[in-house]
């Protein structure tokens, strides 16, 4: 192996190693800026090909460490979408490698960060797992830098972490003329500058404080055993493996607790409750009841009480397509017992789940009452930011989730991006996951491990949450950034092309010889 394939080898190795720690539950930070530079150095130091090919294998390698634990499935399986993922990911780098040559060196550093924002924005909405894995998710530890989200949306995020690797690549590999290097490092002050000037103000303390209200998440020891009765289900996506006469008297115990708990949370002063995601199972002639205790609780305690349940529909196959086995769904109950707003499930999880599920129409309610402009999400549906953007104008956003032990850390803060794109504060009630309250800017309020609580605690969480939200430009004007990102990877690469093809043409066709007077000599010429 010759020298460059040595020094490229190495570059693979230290690229591979950083980012596996620059992604997943256990992401460190500064390895998500680190690696970009990384993986550019060791591809440009072999030919496109291979480097294609290498660098996917290695990139897949670092995938698997980086989400061990995420993706519950057979280990083949694992193996298999570590190397999707890995490969996919690869491809902004490729692409720097192969178009970089055909372009004029002052675009160069704008294309890894353009070409990395226009495909993981792509990928967040064709993907049935939606934003999971993006950059700016590793960055929860610095929140000045997340606002940055109230305007642009994630793809603001990954274009920022982008800019110094391609910056620091572009002044190595490409040497820029003097009045190039300081035109590119001067940019680069500013939007930093600006960017963190804007959190910096997003972040200062409101004067006046801003009203509150005490919100509690309840939930019962209980589930643990109907989760496991409940689990053949959600495993195969069958309802007939699941042992109802069993299952459903189980529904009933933890219904019971869950409501005596609530009541004890109304009476410590909380004056809006949240159940975790199907919190309560009951089948479709039993949901009546259920709303009605409900009901009589909200009224007798004066409390607006949000109830997550799975109304049984069916159980066993076949059943109607357009109804489905499970209702995943909540419902909100105001201080007179009234259900003032009722939300289904819009994206049900890929796979089982998908199965016993119709999703929802994907409208989320937002109900006026004395405490804000209160609406509902259910667990996936906040891996999808263009989804949560139907819940602007919500002061607090009241969640229903329920995770596994992989992602229970990683999904909780995902919600933290929500909250800071659509101005409002989130309330996350989880099972098997982590209890979130955060305000409008990301900053958690309270926090809990449901997994790590014993059946001996009250199993319950109280916050005081803000009741005024705000607008942002993200909530007003979506992803524009990341369709104009997208847009300037295609201008970026016709203009690759029409230069590529312009090149062919002169080499195939050479110009004429420039022609000369009569009598004269061409420059140099050797007299006879």
């Amino acid at each position: 192996m010759g020298r460059v394939s040595r020094q490229a080898l190495g570059w693979l190795v230290g690229a591979t190693l950083v980012s596996s720690v620059a992604n997943g539950p256990h992401a460190v930070a500064v390895a998500a800026w680190l690696g970009p530079f990384l993986w550019l150095r060791a591809l440009h130091m072999l030919p496109v090909r291979t480097g294609a090919v290498l660098g996917g294998l290695f990139y897949s390698a670092a995938t698997m460490v980086a989400a061990r634990g995420m993706i519950p499935v057979p280990t083949w399986l694992y193996v298999l979408t570590a190397v999707a993922i890995g490969m996919g990911a690869l491809v902004p780098y490729a692409l720097q490698r192969s178009l970089s040559p055909r372009l004029p060196t002052t675009m160069i550093p704008l294309l890894l960060p353009t070409l990395a924002t226009a495909l993981e924005f792509i990928g967040g909405r064709v993907s049935p797992f939606g934003s999971f894995g993006a950059i700016a998710y590793t960055q929860m530890g610095c929140l000045t830098l997340l606002q940055f989200a109230a305007l642009v949306g994630l793809p603001g995020i990954t274009f920022l972490v982008y800019v110094p690797a391609a910056l620091a690549h572009w002044l190595l590999d490409h040497q820029p003329l003097r009045p190039q290097v300081r035109m590119g490092l001067a940019c680069t002050l500013l939007l930093f500058l600006g960017v963190w000037s804007f959190g910096q103000v997003k972040l200062r303390p409101s004067m006046p404080p801003t009203p509150s209200v005490s919100i509690a998440i309840v939930s019962s020891p209980h589930q643990e055993r109907l989760s496991q009765l409940l689990a053949p289900a959600y495993t195969g996506g069958d309802p007939s493996a699941v042992d109802w006469s069993a299952a459903l008297p189980q529904g009933t115990v933890v219904i019971r607790d869950l409501l005596q708990r609530s009541e004890s949370a109304a009476r410590a002063g909380a004056r809006i409750i949240v159940w975790p995601e199907t919190a309560a199972i009951v089948a479709t002639e039993d949901e009546p009841a259920l709303q009605k205790a409900a009901g009589h609780l909200a009224r007798e305690q004066g409390v607006y009480l949000a109830v997550a349940l799975g109304v049984v529909r069916h159980r066993q196959r076949p059943w109607p397509d357009s109804d489905g086995a499970l209702d995943n769904k909540m419902i909100l109950l105001d201080p007179q017992g009234n259900v003032v707003a009722q939300y289904r499930k819009s994206i049900p999880v890929p796979g089982p789940e998908a199965a016993l599920l119709v999703p929802g129409g994907g409208a989320i309610p937002i109900v006026n009452t004395r405490y804000g402009r209160l609406a509902m999400a259910i667990c996936f549906d906040l891996d999808f930011p263009h989804l949560l953007r139907r819940a602007a104008g919500a002061d607090i956003l009241l969640v229903a989730a329920q995770d596994w032990a992989g992602i229970s850390s990683y999904h909780a803060e995902m919600s933290r991006l929500r909250a800071i794109e659509g101005g409002f504060a989130v309330v996350r009630a989880t099972h098997f996951g982590r209890d979130l309250v955060v305000d409008a800017q990301g900053r958690v309020l309270s926090a809990q491990d449901d997994a790590a609580i014993t059946a001996q605690t009250d199993r319950g969480l109280r916050a005081e949450v803000p009741t005024q939200g705000h607008a942002t430009l993200y909530s007003r004007c979506g992803d524009v950034l990341g369709w104009l990102a997208v847009a300037a990877m295609l201008l970026m690469i016709g203009a690759a092309l029409v230069r590529s093809a312009r090149d062919r043409t002169r080499h195939i066709n050479p110009s004429p010889e420039t022609p000369r007077p009569c009598g004269t000599e061409a420059p140099h010429a050797t007299r006879s």
